[in-house]
């Protein structure tokens, strides 16, 4: 019996003064992950780093295109894997645009589960594809900011820079 595995890679660039890694698998993006996150440690001793895959340059030169305001949506492949309402809720975050909020309870009423919102709250803290999939603009009900595994500071940033 044969098992294929596939390698992950990865590339770490800089994004607004943090250091970011960018995994990938295969032919999608899997994982980003800023140097505070404990994702970062973990891809960068258990992936192979690759500055020249065509998919994680890619992926740095679609970030740069959205700091610079040049791009507003990301085109480049991704692939998440979580439980059935974790990714339920990461899609539902995926359709928020650039320049708007939604609260947790927003999405909860979105994927028909209104109690649902400290679950939401808690599925978008874990989502591994930050920035592509947009969880910096998930708010909390009384507009405050609330969390971002990323670092509050980033988040900020973030929605300041979507002007929001």
């Amino acid at each position: 019996m044969y098992y294929l595995i596939r390698l992950m890679e990865h590339i770490i660039t800089k994004f607004m003064g943090r250091k970011l890694i960018i995994v990938s698998q295969g032919p999608s993006i899997i994982s980003l992950a800023f140097d505070t996150q404990p994702e970062f440690k973990y891809y960068l001793n258990n992936s192979y780093q690759n500055n020249r895959s065509n998919l994680l340059t890619s992926a740095v030169n679609e970030l740069d295109e959205y700091l610079k305001g040049k791009r507003k949506t990301f085109d480049i492949k991704f692939s998440f894997s979580g439980t059935k309402f974790q990714t339920l809720v990461w899609a539902e975050v995926s359709k928020i645009p650039y320049g708007r909020t939604l609260s947790y309870l927003d999405i909860a009423n979105n994927i028909l589960r209104p109690k649902a919102y400290r679950a939401v709250a808690n599925a978008v803290g874990k989502n591994p594809i930050s920035i592509i999939i947009p969880c910096h603009r998930v708010i909390r009900l009384n507009g405050e900011i609330g969390g971002y595994s990323g670092g509050l500071d980033i988040k900020k940033s973030l929605l300041l820079h979507e002007a929001l």
